[in-house]
């Protein structure tokens, strides 16, 4: 069963239904088989403030590892730029469920891409990285074309 849950936007309905409507078409369209998964998306105030970043995908492994991950986003932009940057998170998401890309802290920091073990990388020129930010446009029009709701949002 995919489960998704929404933290911090529960007040606003139209944003909660937004971003739930538009991880649900990302993840259909990358992992178009899966059918176990937990999400849970955040929406975090002064994100790219904080820890510069617009948003971040993560497994978070409370329950299953393998199925359970968290996306967080920052609050203070657009809905445009907070679909897009969900879209480049859910490419991660699709690289952690597809074993594309592991990542390692603690004693063996680095990353293992497509099988190749990296134990120093740009975080701008990572392959991974590469992948998600060609891709997420191309998501977020996806999205865009198959639904009439964003006309109605900023």
């Amino acid at each position: 069963m995919i489960g998704i849950k929404i933290k911090g936007a529960r007040s606003n309905r139209r944003l909660y239904a937004l971003i739930k409507n538009a991880a649900l078409f990302y993840l259909k369209t990358l992992c178009p088989r899966i059918r176990n998964m937990q999400l849970q998306i955040e929406i975090v105030d002064d994100l790219s403030e904080t820890e510069r970043v617009h948003g971040d995908c993560c497994q978070c492994g409370v329950n299953d590892p393998d199925t359970d991950y968290v996306i967080r986003l920052n609050r203070n932009e657009s809905y445009h730029f907070m679909l897009t940057i969900l879209a480049h998170e859910m490419v991660h998401l699709k690289q952690y469920v597809r074993r594309e890309l592991v990542l390692y802290s603690g004693d063996s920091l680095g990353a293992r891409w497509k099988g190749v073990y990296c134990s120093e990388y740009d975080y701008g020129s990572a392959p991974w990285e590469k992948e998600a930010d060609e891709r997420e446009l191309e998501l977020y029009m996806a999205f865009f074309e198959s639904c009439s709701l964003l006309r109605v949002y900023k």
